[in-house]
């Protein structure tokens, strides 16, 4: 008898029946074991599919104590040159990188891939969302990559870019005023904190005010994986086992 295995059951409601049909030919379909697994490596068009909007992973590079840059600004380079590296792959994997005007003037990022070897035409499209303007000589007007300016505060409008432009994994390298709204929102689904063995004891932290004012009002997540990088950890989180 003939035996088709398969991993993750297809949540569009277009390419649905797929088992049934072989079942009904006689034929016998088998389940992954390992369906979790499996559909996290594909998690951002499967939550695209269900949730109608794209998977948001919002990235940081912190200290032991949770600090993103000194007192006086600086931040290059809290972790290493492993952990970049990394920080690269994942832009690469992504439809988007997004950061907010803060962030866009505070460090010039060009937010490009590097190093990487990809059959990609073009690099992810960069989206800077906030009011002020970046100066025309900055890194995020180069012909590197498409750059959308979001001249909004308005999450609406951050999803609907996201919708007419197909996105199915949006990037979030901003710093913590943005990035704590979108978590407020709602939109961080997966978190990857790339942490270095160092203390600065003061500066910025990663995030802002959730609003929590006692313990039953913390914000949890489960930890998906943790990783060396050279001397940092790299701790990717997400809200629940499954996509």
């Amino acid at each position: 008898m003939a035996r088709v295995v398969y991993a993750v059951r297809d949540p569009n409601s277009l390419a649905s029946g797929g088992a049934r049909a072989l079942e009904a030919a006689g034929i016998e379909v088998v389940l992954n074991s390992e369906v979790d697994e499996i559909a996290y490596s594909n998690r951002a068009w499967l939550h695209k599919i269900k949730n109608s909007r794209p998977y948001f992973i919002w990235k940081i590079a912190t200290t032991l104590d949770g600090r993103t840059a000194a007192i006086d600004g600086s931040s290059k380079w809290i972790t290493g040159p492993d952990s970049r590296a990394e920080v690269s792959k994942l832009r690469y994997e992504s439809s988007a990188i997004l950061v907010g005007t803060a962030t866009a003037l505070a460090d010039n990022p060009n937010l490009i891939p590097r190093d990487i070897e990809t059959t990609r035409k073009t690099n992810p499209v960069r989206v800077v969302m906030g009011l002020r303007e970046i100066p025309s000589e900055f890194n995020l007007h180069d012909d590197a990559a498409e750059t959308v300016f979001l001249k909004s505060h308005d999450f609406s409008e951050l999803l609907k870019l996201c919708a007419d432009r197909d996105f199915n994994q949006v990037f979030v390298e901003s710093g913590s005023e943005l990035g704590t709204e979108l978590l407020k929102a709602g939109l961080i689904d997966e978190l990857v904190i790339f942490q270095a063995a160092s203390l600065l004891g003061s500066g910025q932290s990663f995030i802002g005010d959730l609003g929590a004012t006692n313990i039953k009002e913390k914000m949890d997540f489960v930890i998906r994986d943790v990783a060396q990088f050279g001397n940092d950890l790299k701790i990717t989180l997400t809200k629940e086992t499954g996509i």
